[in-house]
């Protein structure tokens, strides 16, 4: 059976090809759009199909409590698509022809008109955003002029996106340059009819000039939907800005009259005073306007307090002038006695989700909870709330309700509003099978009006104070502060906190209190927190945060020392019930198959972009896959015009399963990819995302950002080119080599020279001709291949199939994007917790161990007995490792039935630098190896270093690989390794072996003694890659600059030799001092906090303990504090 939901749907499809079959179709939709045009262009649509003549929508929330009308009984709802939540439901609004006004309270929309006198105003303001018009010009031609120059710049932007989505339209089958003429113009026509119809012209006279004759080759949902969309962000913030300017001229015309009436020798004249008014506005941002839809007016209403006394000395009736009507006496309104009286004008009605106002006064006590959702107004008899919808409060289920949407035989009105005693509400009580669906919770949507009305908390004197005291006041709250601050403590989870302090709160209840000499208040939900200043009905501002927000103000005011009072400490939770879940097991699921697991995994989509904000997925997208040069292939595989579906798959390999931790202003940030895409939640996981995008999602927003030129910067993607071929003259060297175990005698390459070999492979691949050379050599290769002549020796890392795909590739004229000057790429800040249980879950890295595990926990052992047996479980691979790997006096390389690497019986290399100092630094040898161990590895020593691996390869090895084919002593192949050196300075510091440590670094420094720049080339200020151990070459180096030899010296200096190591409860000390050194001193920024240290060793000896002086005060032990307090603390360290 066809749902509601699915039947709306297919109404704006219908919808969509009927308003594109010709120009008159169109501009009766574009005249509906324009009365409406804070609404989105898919709201828009289904307004014009059930209500073509609407005039102001609104949710029956926002007309019960915004504008105290009632929605008319029989009156039906118009029916959306609620597209703000995971599930699929519909949601309605009411058009003001559905209302009435409730007595004394009821107010009207303030839907604002365009009159003679405000049309050069108007224009003088638009052009300081748009730029200057022709001023012999009508009022309309200039807005048309502003219209085409929007589009002229606006339309170039939307061309990728219509080559995206054209398929099946009648713009299918023109070039680029046809379907932009389409657009510019259709879109130039739509904006200045939407803006002229709005403001009231006649476009009977007027609509020659609009030329609609392409819109009909916009025939398809997606291609409409493009230009509509297009339509309604141009419009949105030009008809806002007008309506803005209306306000202002209005309200200066009012002030003017009534300042002439109290005092007739001030005068000035209207256009000048709207002058000085508009220039104190902050002038709007062009882009911003044009590509954005701007944000609500915060002030959408103007406020006039005036004092009794006041009004009674000049005479004042402001509100005759403005079209106000009496306030009511306090006595009546039942506000409570207040010397000033607050006035408003009718308000605007917004778009989009309803919000629900807070209702309520204080009577001056200490606080009040008053008009709780749990009062006695709007109950049914059996105590419960009485429901607007058809289903319960807090559901959120996706199933629709069976009700109709037509309002039942009373007039209706929220329930907060039901009529209880009241004398006026006795016929305005609301019906229980109003709607479908839950009305959203106020402030939950782009178009809540929360903020149009009033000032936010922090744009007033001491708003900031007042929200903070209501956000440290814990009188009202199930849970205390001492609790709160240490449940925060234990749990670090965003998330997981936010929950928490919600759940501190009690729902839906208006409670006011006194915070030292101001009055504030707040209201919870599920949803957030709103906050006013002043007593309610009277409120000088109002503020509301999601709990996340709040959530955040409060860990601040925690980190500030604000939020306990004096006295108070936070309150240790027990921790010992608490459980949760990781995912330990993923591989036991995929190996046994379980078919229920896999389908308790499926998780409820969640609509992409719902709470993440754009900017921050852009970000997180833009920073690639992880590994090196990912984004120079992501970007390359776009400029070879590959299809989106390509894009996706290539995607879904590229990222592969991985996870990414980032930091959004004091937030953190997990991401997930797996085959299914992208996950994102707050905190260190995405157990709970609140983004899930598949590839396709993925790719569609990676390809914006290449097509609009923020993807890359423009120095950046000049270098793809050479590292795609760098890349596959890589995999073509050991295809050919390794794979097929012989290089190509034509294309000249030596197997046992890779640098060079490699070199020249690149060479060919830079020209068409050179491409076509290597292809017929592979050709050739897969020929032999397929027809058995050859066998391929070894499997390639890149399938064959796919790097002869690659070499096809290179021969396609790339495509050029636009690039800015220089791209910010955002950096990973913390490892996830879905890394961490990804990586626990694949076990002990023994064979079976996720089965062992796995067996061993669902026997429900005790934690102590548990973490005894994963002890052990991880240390098999620790004593397979000294049982099978172990070759006397050395630790194995590699092992493999054909051959062993780095063994005393290998025909070349017999030992390797980097199995030795691993198996140190990994806790790995055992005490009775070790002495043997460190022989072997100073037996390695040559003047500048320790080679990778001795004696180097004197012949190629099929079975070692690309290694064994370079020129013995060259890099990999007995060179000395400088990157691989710095591995075995913290092995000899961890050892205590000083001496051997500091003699390492010197013989690797640039310009060493027996090594200087003269003989080895280098610079004498860098460190190099590698030096030749090669008779003829010795010495020499080779690839400075670009190594990691820095890096591992630096932390080899600073953390080994110097002893100053990161831990998690702050820096620890522990030198391994050489005894030739008198004296060091370090600077180290650690977490918010200087750190001076100097270390002393007076008697210049082999140090056994030491003496730390922090801040000129003696420390028991080698952890310094954790200051973090952005101050510099004198460290000295004293050795004995």
């Amino acid at each position: 059976m066809v749902t509601k939901y699915q039947m709306i749907s297919y109404l704006a499809e219908d919808t969509a090809k009927e308003i594109a079959k010709n120009g008159q179709e169109w501009t009766r939709y574009l005249t509906t759009a324009a009365r409406l045009y804070k609404y989105p262009f898919n709201e828009q649509i289904l307004i014009f199909a059930q209500r073509p003549d609407a005039t102001a929508c609104a949710s029956l929330e926002l007309w019960n409590e915004k504008m105290n009308c009632w929605v008319n009984r029989g009156a039906k709802g118009i029916a959306l698509l609620d597209t703000e939540n995971s599930y699929t439901r519909l949601k309605y609004v009411f058009d003001v022809s559905d209302v009435h006004k409730a007595r004394r309270i009821g107010r009207d929309p303030n839907l604002w008109e365009l009159r003679e006198e405000h049309k050069e105003t108007v224009l003088a303001q638009l052009e300081k955003t748009y730029g200057e018009t022709d001023k012999n010009s009508s009022f309309e031609q200039r807005i048309m002029e502003i219209s085409n120059r929007i589009a002229l710049d606006y339309y170039e932007e939307l061309l990728p996106e219509i080559e995206y989505v054209k398929e099946g339209s009648f713009l299918e089958e023109l070039d680029e340059l046809n379907v932009g003429v389409r657009l510019r113009d259709t879109l130039s026509s739509s904006i200045a009819y939407t803006i002229l119809s709005r403001c009231g012209a006649d476009m009977e006279l007027w609509k020659d000039e609009q030329g609609f004759e392409y819109i009909s080759d916009f025939n398809t949902m997606k291609t409409l939907s493009v230009v509509g969309t297009a339509t309604t962000d141009m419009c949105k913030p030009l008809l806002m800005e007008i309506g803005r300017t209306i306000g202002a001229y209005d309200r200066q015309i009012a002030r003017r009259k009534a300042q002439e009436k109290a005092n007739a020798g001030r005068t000035q004249t209207s256009l000048e005073n709207t002058e000085k008014v508009l220039a104190n506005e902050a002038d709007t941002d062009y882009n911003a306007l044009k590509r954005e839809s701007e944000k609500e007016l915060q002030n959408n209403q103007e406020i006039e307090i005036q004092s009794k006394k006041e009004d009674a000395a000049h005479e004042t009736d402001i509100r005759k002038e403005r079209g106000l009507s009496d306030s009511e006496p306090d006595s009546e309104r039942g506000t409570g006695g207040n010397a000033d009286e607050v006035r408003y004008d009718a308000e605007e009605l917004l778009t989009g989700t309803p919000e629900r106002d807070l209702s309520g006064h204080d009577t001056g006590g200490r606080a009040e909870s008053t008009l709780s959702g749990d009062t006695g107004a709007g109950r049914a008899e059996n105590g419960s709330p009485e429901r607007t919808d058809g289903e319960s409060r807090g559901s959120e289920r996706g199933t629709e309700s069976s009700r109709s949407d037509e309002v039942g035989s009373e007039d209706e009105q929220h329930q907060t509003f039901s009529g209880g005693d009241r004398a006026d509400g006795t016929d305005l009580q609301l019906e229980n099978d109003i709607q479908e669906e839950e009305i959203p919770e106020p402030d939950s949507g782009e178009h809540s009006l929360s903020g149009s009305f009033f000032p936010k908390l922090s744009e007033t004197e001491q708003g900031e104070d007042l929200q903070r005291g209501i956000l440290c006041s814990d009188e009202f709250l199930k849970h205390k502060r001492p609790e709160i601050a240490g449940y925060f403590q234990i749990e670090q989870d965003a998330k997981i906190q936010a929950d928490y302090l919600r759940n501190s709160f009690r729902m839906e209840e208006y409670t006011e209190f006194n915070i030292g000499e101001m009055r504030g208040g707040y209201r919870a939900d599920e949803d957030g927190i709103t906050l006013w200043k002043g007593n309610y009905l009277t409120r000088e501002a109002e503020s509301r945060l999601s709990w996340e927000e709040a959530r955040f103000l409060v860990n601040s005011y925690m980190e500030d020392g604000v939020y306990l009072l004096p006295g108070e400490t936070a309150e240790r939770i027990e921790t010992a019930g608490m459980y949760q879940q990781l995912d330990l097991f993923s591989m036991f699921t995929e190996q046994a198959g379980n078919l229920a697991m896999k389908q308790a995994e499926t998780v409820t989509r969640i609509r992409s972009e719902t709470k993440i904000p754009p900017e921050q997925i852009a970000d997180i997208l833009r920073s690639g896959g992880g590994r090196d040069n990912s984004r120079k292939r992501i970007y390359t595989k776009y400029q070879q015009g590959k299809t989106p579906e390509e894009m996706a798959a290539f995607l879904q390999k590229e990222y592969g399963t991985t996870g990414k931790g980032f930091e959004f202003d004091g937030k953190q940030l997990a991401v997930w990819f797996n085959e299914d895409g992208m996950r994102v939640g707050y905190g260190t996981s995405t157990e709970r995302p609140v983004l899930q995008m598949n590839w396709q999602e993925v790719e569609a927003k990676i390809r914006s950002q290449v097509v609009n030129g923020t993807y890359m910067g423009a120095n950046e993607a000049y270098l793809t080119d050479e590292a795609e071929r760098d890349r596959i003259a890589g995999h073509l060297f050991f295809f050919f080599r390794d794979g097929m175990g012989e290089l190509p005698e034509e294309l000249g390459l030596k197997a046992g020279n890779y640098p060079e070999a490699h070199a020249r492979m690149i060479e060919y691949l830079s020209t068409k001709e050179g491409v076509e050379l290597v292809a017929s050599h592979m050709d050739q290769a897969l020929h032999q291949l397929e027809t058995g002549e050859k066998k391929l020796r070894f499997r390639s890392v890149m399938p064959k199939e796919e790097l002869r795909e690659e070499l096809d590739n290179l021969l396609i004229e790339k495509q050029i994007f636009p690039t800015a000057d220089h791209v910010e790429i955002k950096r990973e800040d913390f490892i996830t917790q879905d890394e961490i249980d990804h990586n626990l879950g694949r076990g002990s890295g023994y064979s079976h161990g996720s089965f062992r595990i796995y067996d061993y926990f669902q026997e429900k052992h005790d934690s102590k007995e548990a973490a005894e047996f994963l002890k052990k479980e991880y240390d098999t691979m620790r004593k397979s490792i000294n049982e099978k790997a172990w070759d006397g006096e050395w630790y194995m390389r590699a092992l493999s039935k054909k051959e062993n690497i780095g063994s005393r019986t290998s025909e070349g290399s017999k030992i390797y630098l980097n199995a030795q100092t691993w198996a140190v630094l990994g806790d790995v040898v055992d005490e009775e190896k070790l002495p043997k161990l460190l022989t072997s590895v100073d037996s390695m020593e040559h003047d500048f270093g320790f080679p990778l691996n001795m004696p180097p390869y004197e012949k190629y090895s099929p079975n070692v690989g690309r290694m064994s084919g370079m020129l013995p002593g060259l890099f990999e192949n007995g060179g000395v390794y400088c990157h691989a050196t710095g591995f075995k300075i913290l092995m000899d510091c961890k050892l205590g072996r000083a001496e051997k440590a500091l003699c390492t670094l010197k013989k690797i420094m640039p310009d060493s003694e027996k090594n200087p720049s003269t003989q080895s080339g280098a610079e004498p200020y860098v460190f190099t890659n590698c030096y030749s151990t090669h008779p003829k070459y010795y010495g020499k180096s080779y690839w400075s600059w670009t190594t990691g030899t820095s890096a591992w010296c630096m932390k080899g200096l600073y953390e080994g030799i110097m002893g100053v190591k990161r831990g998690y409860d702050g820096l620890e000390i522990t030198p391994c001092f050489p005894k030739e050194w008198e004296r060091a001193e370090m600077t180290r920024h650690f977490r918010n906090a200087d750190y001076h240290i100097v270390i002393e060793n007076p008697q210049c000896r082999k140090a056994v303990t030491s003496v730390i002086i922090v801040d000129g005060t003696q420390i028991k032990g080698n952890r310094i504090p954790d200051f973090a307090d952005n101050k510099k603390h004198e460290i000295k360290v004293i050795l004995q």
